[in-house]
């Protein structure tokens, strides 16, 4: 059965969108179901610093605390990681299910661009699962399709591969409690849990992905922030979900707020959000890392 999924897997050449068809968005977008109670704590936990960021703005915020540095790194371990605001340690590029939505002529152009030295696969992906269910496959066993994927793709250019258990995530098994997205214009964020006081987030690496790409993948972020496995209700005009633009300069910034506000436009009415629900923040990295 293994050997057959991933047989299958590597056959599969089709390239991959957000909202190919409005059963798609509505599969994803599914809210009725209870928040677990896990999920509500993490989140719950993080209130003060949502409170903070509202009160200060999220430039002065993070300026605020000591190790914000830490964040930002120039000598990465050359790794593929999933945008998972889950995933522990640091990847030099973050992108949805290590590259599983990715066309194959996608994939190998990032493969060829960015050469990383090793790829990732980790428990409970929903990006492994939305490929599951546009290619036809059994969704009981993502995560074996997704270590299948991951293995396939390490054979065949030569990459290290590791499996993050759910035990070594950084979230609930349970579910994604990340209230935010950090969209990487500077090449250099390594990670939300390097810093004291950051919000968990989600992460696009969208200086190494380039514009389409990235701006798939967050949308997938605010697919499943506001889904049945995120943080659904929880999310509101008074607690909206933040799209953070990490940036090297102010230039820099106001057009990656810009290109920001455009993917949560156009996200928002296709899924039928109310857009006060999604805010906008960016701040810059340290001048000295």
């Amino acid at each position: 059965m293994l050997r057959f999924e991933c047989a299958a897997l590597s056959n599969i050449n089709k390239k991959t969108n957000m909202f190919e068809t409005k059963e798609d968005e509505v599969n994803m977008m599914e809210n009725k179901k209870e928040i677990p109670k896990e999920v509500r704590k993490a989140y719950e936990s993080e209130r003060a610093i949502y409170e903070k960021i509202a009160d200060m703005g999220i430039e002065a915020y993070v300026e605020s605390l000591p190790n914000f540095h830490e964040a930002f790194k120039e000598d990465f371990e050359k790794q593929f990681g999933c945008i998972d605001e889950g995933m522990p340690g640091s990847f030099e590029t973050h992108l949805a299910g290590s590259g599983i939505l990715l066309s194959e002529e996608e994939f190998k152009e990032m493969i060829e661009r960015t050469k990383p030295e090793t790829i990732t696969s980790h428990a409970s992906c929903g990006a492994a699962k939305l490929y599951a269910e546009k290619n036809g496959l059994d969704v009981s066993q993502v995560d074996r399709i997704y270590q299948d994927w991951a293995i396939v793709q390490a054979k065949k250019y030569g990459l290290k591969y590791i499996h993050i258990s759910a035990d070594e995530m950084i979230r609930p098994k349970e579910g994604h409690t990340a209230g935010t997205c950090y969209c990487d214009f500077t090449g250099n964020f390594s990670n939300w849990d390097q810093v004291n006081g950051l919000p968990s987030g989600f992460i696009v690496s969208r200086e190494l992905l380039g514009k389409e790409i990235a701006a798939r993948d967050i949308a997938l972020s605010l697919t499943i922030a506001f889904g049945s496995h995120g943080l659904g209700d929880l999310l509101t005009e008074e607690n909206p979900f933040l799209l953070v633009a990490v940036a090297n300069n102010q230039e820099q910034l106001e057009a990656a707020i810009k290109e920001l506000e455009n993917i949560k436009n156009i996200w928002a009415e296709k899924a039928d959000v109310s857009r006060d629900r999604i805010r906008i923040e960016g701040f810059l990295a340290p001048k000295e890392q």
